[in-house]
C-alpha cells in the first residue's frame, strides 16, 4: 500500500535532509550530482552525471533501493550490481520515522 499524504511528505522531508548532507559540493554538480524518486513505498537513489558518449545529455544510473515494509516496520535496502541488476536485500533497518 502507498505512502498516505502525510507519510508522503514525512518521507520526502527526510530524504532531502539526506540528500542535502550526502550531495557532492556545488563546484562538482554539473559533472556528478544525486537525486531520488520516491514512488509508492520505495525511494530510489540516482547518480547523474553527463553521459560518456554524449556529454550534453544527462545520464541517471541507480545505485540503490530503499523500499518500506508496512508489516514489520522496517527499510529493506537494496543496491545495483554494476550490471544493473538488483542484490537482495542487504540491511533490514527499523523505521525511525514515525510513520503511524
Amino acid at each position: 500500500m502507498p505512502f498516505n499524504d502525510l507519510e508522503h511528505k514525512r518521507v520526502e522531508k527526510a530524504a532531502e535532509a539526506f540528500m542535502s548532507a550526502q550531495r557532492p559540493p556545488p563546484r562538482i554538480r554539473p559533472q556528478l550530482d544525486y537525486e531520488y524518486t520516491l514512488k509508492n513505498q520505495t525511494i530510489e537513489l540516482l547518480e547523474v552525471r553527463p553521459a560518456w558518449d554524449n556529454p550534453t545529455e544527462v545520464a541517471k544510473c541507480p545505485f540503490a533501493k530503499a523500499t518500506y515494509v508496512r508489516s514489520s516496520d522496517e527499510w529493506r535496502v537494496c543496491a545495483a550490481m554494476a550490471n544493473g541488476t538488483r542484490t537482495t536485500p542487504l540491511l533490514h533497518l527499523p523505521c525511525r520515522l514515525s510513520l503511524t
